[in-house]
């Protein structure tokens, strides 16, 4: 399979698409981490943005790399008042929620190929700002739903 490392910032839809495919190690997540930071440094102060998080054929060369990479989002994501609900997965994690630059993620789309396990966790932990899907496009559309002017709203709450 294929290596794939992708982050893009879609600023006209508020929109930060991520994309990790093939056998990932160290030095991929550490590009990873970056390239995730670099373009939520990119996204403007005061913003609410979406996160599309397709990791579908990922895999990790060893287990100290899944679990570095499991970690990154969620500790990333914190700095922007996100918590994973994935997180209730292992109770010994604390992630305070912060709001740097005022930029905050209001909704996670999670998109991984075992249908199974989304499964479970779209019934365990799906909630109007994250959802867990089997698809692409699924993830998309229910994305989409959460539209510029929810999002508008909420800004001003």
């Amino acid at each position: 399979m294929k290596k794939i490392i992708r982050v893009s910032w879609e600023p006209k839809q508020s929109l930060l698409s991520t994309t990790l495919c093939g056998r990932m190690d160290e030095e991929d997540i550490a590009e990873w981490k970056e390239m995730l930071q670099m373009s939520i440094d990119a996204i403007p102060d005061d913003t609410l943005f979406r996160l599309l998080a397709n990791f579908t054929g990922v895999e990790a060369v060893n287990a100290n790399v899944h679990a570095v990479f499991r970690m990154s989002l969620p500790h990333l994501l914190a700095q922007y008042d996100c918590r994973l609900s994935f997180l209730n997965l292992f109770p010994e994690t604390a992630i305070e929620l912060s709001s740097k630059r005022g930029i905050r993620c209001r909704a996670i789309a999670n998109v991984v190929e075992d249908a199974a396990r989304m499964g479970d966790y779209d019934y365990r932990f799906a909630s109007e700002q994250e959802g867990f899907f089997n698809d692409l496009n699924e993830a998309l559309q229910w994305l989409n739903k959460v539209t510029a002017t929810k999002m508008q709203l909420q800004q001003r709450a």
